[in-house]
């Protein structure tokens, strides 16, 4: 027989309980009230060994709303994260109960979370087209869900995103700028074609502030005590990297006489 001698609260939704040899176990809140653990109960194995199996898929349930209440998620994306704290058919169980409640809603959770990103994030079509098939969603459902991503949206964020990364490229001269500003939107998602025209505008825009003479003189400065510029090689080590850098050859060529 198994004896309960003490049951504790523990959390919102926990107990802990003291078997008669001192053993802790924590239950769910729906197992103790069920088994009327609350007083002094003494029961045999067979009775234990049903009420650890219910505890276990009550702990499940928890655990799969806990997670859903923290964000919305596909039940694929669901079922990976409780797989290894569910055992045998209990998680399809458990997913299948979730999804007839509508706690789980594949479409639903994907229009939510498609409406935040495009809203929030400063991130393309096609990176969300990839994080979502990742998360475990439809991906046919993804591409209809994405409609809402409308190219005036992605051309707004295309033009905030490059107009918060040039505040960190002014040391560059304009052609890495642009650069680099085409490789943060591919990786970002967007649109190669949206992304070039308006990078182009703003380089054209940004062009008339940018003193590159100047910037290749700091540059140099800044460099040239690394670099012995009476050796030859050296200097054409120096001039390597300042055209990896961006910066025109017959000027750097100028400088470096």
């Amino acid at each position: 027989m198994i004896t309960f001698k003490t049951v504790k609260t523990k959390g919102r939704h926990y107990f802990i309980a003291t078997l008669g040899d001192g053993t802790l176990i924590t239950l769910h809140s729906d197992t103790v009230f069920k088994y009327g653990l609350l007083l002094e109960k003494t029961m045999s194995e067979k009775t234990y060994e049903a009420m650890r199996d219910d505890d276990d898929r009550n702990t499940l349930m928890q655990k799969s709303l806990d997670a859903l209440a923290k964000k919305a998620m596909s039940r694929k994306s669901l079922a990976t994260k409780l797989a290894t704290t569910a055992k045998g058919s209990m998680l399809e169980e458990t997913l299948d109960e979730l999804e007839r409640l509508g706690y789980i809603d594949d479409k639903a959770a994907l229009k939510r979370i498609v409406e935040e990103m495009v809203a929030c994030e400063l991130k393309g079509p096609s990176f969300l087209e990839q994080k979502l098939a990742k998360d475990g969603f439809d991906s046919f459902d993804i591409k209809d869900a994405l409609t809402i991503y409308t190219d005036l949206i992605q051309e707004e964020k295309i033009e905030a995103l490059c107009e918060k990364e040039l505040k960190a490229l002014t040391r560059y001269p304009v052609s890495k700028q642009k650069q680099k500003l085409l490789t943060t939107l591919y990786q970002k998602g967007f649109d190669p074609h949206l992304s070039d025209s308006i990078v182009r505008r703003l380089i054209d825009e940004n062009k008339a502030s940018t003193d590159e003479d100047h910037l290749l003189e700091t540059r140099i400065s800044a460099l040239k005590n690394r670099y012995d510029l009476k050796d030859h090689k050296e200097k054409q080590k120096l001039t390597q990297k300042l055209l990896r850098e961006g910066f025109d050859y017959q000027a750097i060529k100028k400088k470096l006489l």
